[in-house]
Parts: C-alpha cells; structure tokens; sequence
C-alpha cells in the first residue's frame, strides 16, 4: 500500500517548524558565507529542502548523501541551487513535468519515475550529469 505523505502547516506552525528543522540541519552543514556555498555531511529530505530554499536562497549546495523529494505531492523542484548529490536523488511520485533545480551532479541513482512529466533518461542526461543509473520507470 503506498504511503501518501501530505504536508500541512499553517504559515505561523510553517515557520516555527522550519526553524527547529534549521537549527538541526545547520548541525551537519559547512556554510562559506564569502563563496555562498553549503555543504550538507547527511541525507535530507523535504522539510529540510524547505529549509534551504527559504533561508539560503543563491547558496550552491552540496550534499554527502541522498536527496529524499518523493512521494512529496510537488508540481516543481525547491528552488535550491544543488551542485553535487554523493548518493542518489529521489523525485518520483510527484507532479512534476520539469526537472529544473535538478543537481548538476549526482553521483549514484537519479529517479524521477510517476511523474506527469514523463521523463527520459535523455530529458534527464540534458539537465543532470548522472555516474550511476537514471530510473525513468
């Protein structure tokens, strides 16, 4: 049975959330403010790719770990800067028909199946240089 993962806050409950799901996420980054990158040394999911999009937008993000969007209900990617993802980037089952604010780099699997969008490991190879295996379908 699949799992339906729908988030709901009100704006106020939104930010106070936000800001104790910041405070542990900046426990594992390594922020250069004068070269406006981050490194993440962890996995992260939704809720802290809000996180990244609300308080370091223009920041170009790296993350030692996976990238967990799927099953999220999105119409588009965060709007976060990703360069390079070390393990796998995950956005299927969404509603996503474009891939922009996709990482340049992902160093193991990309999958971006259950989407509108349709996407092809071609579509995909356009946006996103992928080391290991693009799962479409």
């Amino acid at each position: 049975m699949k799992q339906d993962k729908t988030y709901i806050f009100r704006s106020y409950s939104l930010s106070k959330r936000l800001l104790f799901i910041k405070k542990e996420l900046e426990k594992y980054m390594i922020i250069d403010e004068s070269k406006k990158t981050i490194v993440i040394n962890k996995s992260i999911e939704y809720s802290e790719c809000l996180v990244l999009e609300k308080f370091y937008q223009d920041y170009i993000v790296d993350v030692d770990g996976n990238v967990w969007l799927n099953s999220s209900s999105l119409k588009q990617l965060p709007k976060i800067l990703f360069n390079n993802v070390i393990g796998s980037f995950l956005c299927f089952d969404n509603n996503l028909i474009s891939l922009e604010y996709s990482p340049k780099i992902v160093g193991d699997d990309f999958y971006c199946y259950d989407n509108p969008g349709r996407f092809t490991k071609d579509s995909v190879k356009k946006v996103c240089i992928v080391k290991d295996e693009i799962i479409v379908i």
